[in-house]
């Protein structure tokens, strides 16, 4: 039966999507640039929510994963990490497994990959850094919270940043800071202010296990069912634990926060006066490890500033001690905001890049228009506007996807076409008549005879009658 409701599923929501400009509504970028974030909105059980995930975001997971396991190989094998998953597996939720496998489903690509790529944070250590601050620490009594991620840039995870902002049919809304294709969370706030840090360590290596819960898996336990830090304390350590990892949990509501030295024989939860680290009234923190030398450096930056700390206090903390190369992420909750930089394609530290900010309001208006929910699809058919959207991932190395959308009174013929910086067309990738509505193509960087073009700007242009537009694209090889 559930084979029959998931054929059924597949099928039911590829028509809806694809026939009323679905994705107009549910995925956004913000950022410009190569500082572009991809932003999906999903709403629903696990299944649906995987499959929406995936069919959307098709061409971006093909390309993560192909580039993400070609750098794995350097590491690791495809053996190594199938036996992974199935000694994790017992231990990951039925909804969990059903979201992989409608993102496996809506993305057409094989499970076993989306499988390994859940398994790899597990078997490998991130050393970051993170602290959160509150009451008469910061300029306001708010709390503020950071979570730094220093970890492989060259696997190319940086090249397809994403947040995904969920609204499961059980549980809170919450936000998963990370990358198209992962469901797991390494950094994240919910919507009852509960948010999250991580740093991998190893002071409980010798009783390491892949029989256990994976990590990013009880990071999203205490988004998607916390409403409280009780709550979230207590869904850590219940949690059977794969490795040696220190994390930071924030309740804006209160606000506190707890710090947390957790393996798979060990979990202490720290306030403030209890923490291992030099003493900061109302302020827990750690940086690249329990015993590491990055602690002392944490707390003579945030000293000084007690009292006045705010939400611009741990931006400059992860440029001035330069943590968080491949994503650096504040969290102002009090402000609805959270701020994300991602390393560049050319690997430059996410903490030397731009901060780009994500509206948490912006949430609230998208789910209370969700597509399944009802949505007028007949306006979804027919828009009055004649436009061309920004390419998505852009800048890109494969595979880039151009949407675009006719009016409903536009009688000419439309051309889709792609020019280089001299004004050659390169390639006319759609022409002739087509339906109102939202289309979309992709360009995989061929010009018109299949030859691969050259890395850098070009233009694609979308021309119907006297009206014309345009946007650049870069390419990078």
């Amino acid at each position: 039966m559930k084979k029959i409701r998931n054929i059924i599923c597949l099928v039911l929501l590829n028509t809806f999507i694809f026939s009323t400009g679905f994705t107009k509504n549910i995925v956004e970028y913000i950022g410009e640039g190569e500082n572009q974030i991809t932003v999906i909105y999903l709403k629903g059980k696990p299944y649906d929510m995987g499959f929406i995930h995936g069919s959307q975001l098709k061409t971006q997971i093909h390309a993560l994963y192909d580039s993400l396991m070609k750098a794995a190989a350097s590491y690791t094998s495809p053996d190594r990490l199938d036996l992974a998953y199935m000694r994790l597996e017992p231990f990951i939720s039925q909804d969990y497994k059903d979201e992989m496998q409608g993102l496996a489903d809506g993305a057409e690509i094989d499970i076993k990959i989306v499988h390994r790529f859940h398994a790899i944070p597990d078997l490998s250590e991130m050393d970051c850094s993170f602290f959160a601050a509150w009451d008469s620490a910061t300029i306001d009594g708010n709390l503020y919270q950071i979570r730094a991620l220093d970890y492989a840039t060259e696997i190319h995870l940086q090249e397809h940043p994403a947040i995904l902002v969920y609204e499961p049919e059980n549980g809170q809304r919450f936000i998963n800071v990370g990358w198209v294709g992962f469901i797991g969370v390494v950094s994240g706030i919910n919507y009852a202010g509960i948010s999250i840090s991580e740093i991998g360590d190893d002071f409980d290596k010798a009783n390491q296990t892949m029989m256990a819960e994976p990590m990013p898996f009880v990071l999203r336990d205490v988004l998607q069912n916390s409403a409280h830090l009780d709550e979230a304390i207590q869904i850590i350590t219940k949690a059977k634990r794969t490795s040696s990892f220190l994390y930071c949990v924030g309740d804006a509501k209160i606000p506190e926060a707890r710090s947390f030295m957790t393996g798979p024989t060990i979990c202490h939860v720290y306030s403030d006066n209890t923490s291992p680290n030099p003493f900061i009234n109302d302020v827990v923190y750690f940086s690249m490890g329990t015993d590491s030398p990055w602690n002392q450096k944490m707390f003579n930056f945030l000293n000084p500033l007690y009292g006045k700390i705010d939400g611009e206090t741990g931006k400059d903390l992860m440029r001035t001690l330069k943590t968080g190369d491949l994503h650096s992420v504040a969290y102002d909750y009090a402000h609805r905001q959270i701020w994300v930089a991602n390393a560049g394609i050319d690997r430059t530290d996410a903490f030397k890049r731009t901060f780009v900010k994500y509206d948490m309001n912006r949430a609230d208006s998208i789910f209370a228009h969700y597509p399944l929910m009802g949505i007028n699809v007949e306006d979804e058919k027919s828009p009055a506007n004649f436009k061309l959207y920004q390419n998505h991932p852009n800048p890109f190395n494969s595979t880039t996807r151009i949407e675009f959308e006719i009016a409903k009174n536009q009688n000419d013929t439309m051309e889709l076409s792609i020019f280089d910086i001299t004004g050659k067309k390169v390639q006319t990738l759609k022409e002739g008549f087509v339906k109102p509505g939202y289309h979309h193509q992709d360009w995989n960087g061929l010009d018109q005879s299949g030859k691969a073009v050259a890395t850098g700007s070009y233009f694609c242009q979308l021309k119907s009658g006297a009206e014309i537009q345009m946007r650049r694209m870069i390419l990078i090889r």
